[in-house]
């Protein structure tokens, strides 16, 4: 059983993960791909646990792309 620290990697960023099939951005609670309809087993949602830590510094676009969003919707109600 692996033990979360309470810094970065139990974020909710870290939540979502690739699916192992089609590669769309999928919640780590999700049942199956809304993309590809795999179903995903225990052994799937470790592996791409796995493959989203490996790639961590690969995945910046993952936790910017919502900064960005909420900076441009803020930006448009004071315009």
């Amino acid at each position: 059983m692996r033990i979360f620290r309470k810094t970065n990697e139990f974020d909710k960023l870290s939540r979502c993960y690739a699916c192992i099939k089609c590669g769309t951005w999928v919640s780590i609670k999700a049942q199956n791909c809304m993309q590809c309809q795999h179903s995903f087993t225990n052994n799937d949602k470790s592996s791409m646990q796995t493959l989203y830590n490996q790639n961590k510094e690969q995945n910046w676009q993952h936790a910017i792309l919502p900064i960005i969003f909420v900076i441009l919707v803020i930006a448009l109600l004071f315009i």
